[in-house]
């Protein structure tokens, strides 16, 4: 990924699409170092706004909307991917640690001396929440093996020999 936005920002550079590079507000052209440094910020998700960008390398908001209007759309895929990987990865390690987390506290439920401090309504609580939980789960694992609906009637029984 980072090699990959490396040679993104070098052919940016190397070959604007305008002849003398990218001119400013006031008809100044950006340097391609200033530029290469702009491309390099924006596609690595590290900064939020072209604002961030702007005060990171010291030109005006201006000027980076300017740059990243040149930047070509198959080098914004990259950065596109590479933001849904990175949000992927942080809702898996969200979900890991959550599981991590209730089978603890199931594990905490064996206890008899715990078992035996609840209440009747307070164990009913517990057993009906989690087993609600169990519940989502498996319905969503199910709806997520399953394929998705077309619309296409030959297709959905296609799928479902």
């Amino acid at each position: 990924m980072a090699d990959e936005i490396k040679e993104a920002t070098a052919e940016i550079s190397k070959k604007p699409k305008k002849p003398k590079g990218v001119k400013t507000g006031k008809g100044n052209v950006t340097p391609p170092e200033v530029t290469a440094s702009i491309v390099t910020c924006f596609l690595s998700g590290v900064f939020q706004s072209d604002e961030d960008i702007a005060k990171h390398v010291g030109v005006s908001r201006s000027t980076v909307a300017k740059i990243k209007k040149h930047i070509p759309e198959d080098i914004l895929h990259i950065k596109n991917t590479a933001t849904g990987a990175r949000i992927e990865a942080l809702v898996l390690e969200f979900l890991e640690e959550t599981l991590e987390s209730l089978k603890r506290i199931s594990r905490l439920t064996l206890n008899d001396e715990w078992l035996q401090k609840q209440t009747a309504v307070e164990l009913a609580t517990f057993f009906g929440v989690k087993a609600d939980r169990v519940l989502k789960i498996l319905e969503a694992i199910e709806r997520a093996n399953q394929p998705e609906e077309t619309g296409d009637p030959e297709l959905v029984e296609a799928s479902e020999d």
